[in-house]
């Protein structure tokens, strides 16, 4: 229910097709490197798509790709690695110390 609800409403509100989304497309017109996570136990999101995503990124990203992980358990299972990942990237995206 929830599903076809926010799509609809992407589709009224905002004018975002969900459906014709294709990240690996998206992902060209961003500026500067991303951090791709991507649990190789994911059951919704297959590590190809991942892949690919990360391939059409901007050169410099990075990809993790979680052993044993489920969609979005990465920092539930391994939280110590998670941050070494995900806290130098935010902090040289943004320009921490």
């Amino acid at each position: 229910m929830f599903v076809p609800g926010a799509s609809a409403i992407a589709d009224m509100i905002f004018d975002i097709g969900l459906g014709k989304l294709v990240p690996e497309e998206a992902v060209e017109s961003v500026g500067f490197p991303i951090l791709v996570i991507h649990g190789d136990a994911d059951t919704r999101i297959l590590t190809g798509h991942g892949l690919r995503v990360y391939e059409a990124a901007y050169p410099g990203s990075e990809m993790w790709i979680v052993p044993g992980v489920d969609h979005l358990d990465a920092f539930k299972t391994y939280p110590e690695e998670y941050v070494n990942w995900v806290v130098p990237y935010f902090k040289d995206r943004l320009g921490g110390e």
